[in-house]
């Protein structure tokens, strides 16, 4: 299916989100400061190799990214924000070509620089750590910022995101102090990390908020919870054609 860059730059509008955008090799120019596994992916044309090689080691985490990547994603594109940021998009459509949506990806934080405002970056899984230094600062559902890794500059304890009662605080298992979502699913809920046990791999750090339940912090595998998370988001997406 071929979108132009007017459907792009249509649909972007309804998200209140205006710019120049590159759909195209040809189109990209000095406007756009982005690392060169971004011009691969977008003069790839849509077939996902390029974006396969950025992502590397981690979609044997993530199966669901790589199944996105070979078998829903539409032809990536650049877009530098009006007053904003520069995004990778990554688009696919639903219901036959009839809703265009896109994933945005933020620029990766550069080379092995730590954030100066991200004080918890140490006890991060080191598989999180290449994701935002290698890949993405970020990686979520266009608009609502959800559906996967949050840009680090919207990392808040669960304490802090969240205004939580004394009654509830003596009742829940595990400090607040201690959670840190990572992942918002569109429906109230989050995917967190237990920071005592974070370190390293980091698949048995996971805990899930459930704004349902918000004395309950339910003990899950931190990877396998953020795959399966985005596979459901994306089962109703169209095959690329």
């Amino acid at each position: 299916m071929h979108l132009s860059r007017e459907a792009y730059a249509s649909e972007l509008v309804r998200f209140r989100s205006t710019g120049n955008i590159a759909i195209t090799e040809s189109e990209i120019d000095s406007a756009f400061d982005v690392p060169n596994e971004w011009r691969d992916a977008v003069a790839d044309a849509g077939r996902g190799q390029a974006l396969l090689d950025l992502w590397g080691p981690l979609l044997k985490r993530l199966p669901n990214v790589e199944s996105f990547l070979t078998v829903n994603l539409q032809q990536p594109a650049i877009l530098n924000e009006d007053g904003g940021d520069v995004l990778l998009l990554y688009p696919y459509t639903i219901d036959d070509g009839d809703d265009l949506s896109f994933f945005r990806g933020h620029l990766p934080l550069e080379g092995s620089i730590i954030p100066s405002d991200m004080p918890l970056w140490n006890i991060l899984p080191g598989d999180l750590q290449y994701f935002y230094q290698r890949i993405h600062n970020g990686w979520t559902f266009f608009p609502a910022n959800s559906m996967g890794p949050l840009p680090i500059g919207d990392f808040e304890l669960l304490s802090k995101k969240l205004d939580f009662e004394e009654d509830e605080l003596r009742q829940m298992p595990i400090d607040p102090e201690q959670v840190l979502p990572v992942f918002h699913n569109g429906a109230g809920d989050y995917l967190c990390l237990d920071l005592s046990r974070s370190q390293g791999d980091g698949a048995a750090a996971g805990l899930i908020w459930w704004h349902e339940n918000p004395v309950e912090l339910e003990v899950v595998d931190f990877w396998g919870v953020m795959d399966a998370w985005i596979g459901i988001f994306l089962e109703e997406a169209d095959r690329r054609t």
